[in-house]
């Protein structure tokens, strides 16, 4: 898992979209690679729009549904953490136990939505 500067629109990408930035690593001093695309006004509706074309079948999906989904995302967090706790340190440095602790942090609490959508 490395960032490739673009956004993620539904199953696609964004375009090239306005102003590129970048993260900035302030043990190094220095800007980190890729730069990331800053989003357009095209690439902010087609998510609105998708975002919007989504929300009814979300609506309509089982409570169980939509806890296995979150606990798939938290799954992916902690799967991908030596990939994403190595960058993180960079942009923010902040140690690793900490940043390995906030990641662990996220995909409970993922898992505490799950539950308590099935909860009600």
């Amino acid at each position: 898992m490395k960032p490739d500067g673009g956004s993620l629109i539904g199953f696609g990408s964004g375009g090239p979209g306005g102003a590129v930035f970048r993260a900035f690593d302030p043990a190094a001093g220095a800007e980190l690679e890729p730069g990331f695309a800053s989003a357009s006004p095209e690439d902010v509706e087609r998510a609105v729009r998708l975002a919007a074309a989504a929300a009814p079948a979300w609506a309509r999906l089982p409570a169980a549904e939509r806890r296995r989904l979150l606990v798939r995302i938290a799954e992916s967090l902690e799967a991908h953490v030596a990939d994403l706790v190595p960058r993180a340190m960079r942009e923010t440095g902040l140690p690793e136990n900490r940043l390995k602790g906030e990641v662990a942090r996220t995909a409970a609490q993922l898992r505490l939505y799950g539950e308590a959508a099935v909860q009600g």
